[in-house]
């Protein structure tokens, strides 16, 4: 009887942690990346964006080298206050990148809105979506209509398009 209730702990705690995995790319980075196969993660961070202050340009580095914990360790030792809103996107790409999404909302919500506007509302629909996912209350259309929001608000922004056109497909096609 034992055994059995810790294969179950033991089972829940692996299902627990299967989460769709999101990767961050620079737009440099995504010019090399054939967007036809179908990656739905991308989060594209615009050049503007990367090059825009240290503190996500850091953040990327730290993400593209695979080094969370370097990216905790240096988040949690910034003082500068005349960065917030790339602090806060910068929390919130290291929160999604280890599937915290309720943490990654918290931060999302703190940028300031004329801040990082594409990325951020991007990544304000994946997330709610991921949140919505794990408690299984998903609405397929409304994700689809926030998704072709986006594309219509950001039409000159090819490289945010063609990703935001993945994720709809994948909606629509994969469930």
């Amino acid at each position: 009887m034992m055994k059995n209730r810790l294969l179950l702990l033991i089972l829940l705690t692996m299902v627990s942690c299967i989460h769709t995995k999101y990767f961050v790319f620079t737009e440099n980075e995504l010019n090399n990346i054939n967007l036809g196969k179908c990656l739905i993660n991308i989060i594209p961070i615009s050049k503007i964006d990367y090059q825009k202050d240290s503190i996500v340009f850091r953040t990327c580095n730290f993400l593209s080298e695979k080094n969370a914990s370097g990216l905790r360790k240096y988040l949690n030792n910034i003082s500068d206050t005349k960065s917030k809103s790339s602090y806060y996107l910068s929390n919130s790409l290291y929160y999604i990148n280890r599937c915290e999404y309720k943490s990654a909302m918290e931060n999302l919500q703190k940028i300031d809105t004329t801040d990082f506007k594409p990325i951020r509302e991007l990544l304000l629909i994946d997330v709610t979506y991921e949140i919505n996912k794990e408690i299984g209350v998903l609405d397929y259309k409304k994700y689809l209509n926030d998704y072709q929001s986006l594309i219509d608000k950001y039409q000159d922004n090819e490289q945010l398009k063609k990703i935001v056109a993945i994720r709809i497909r994948y909606l629509r096609y994969n469930y």
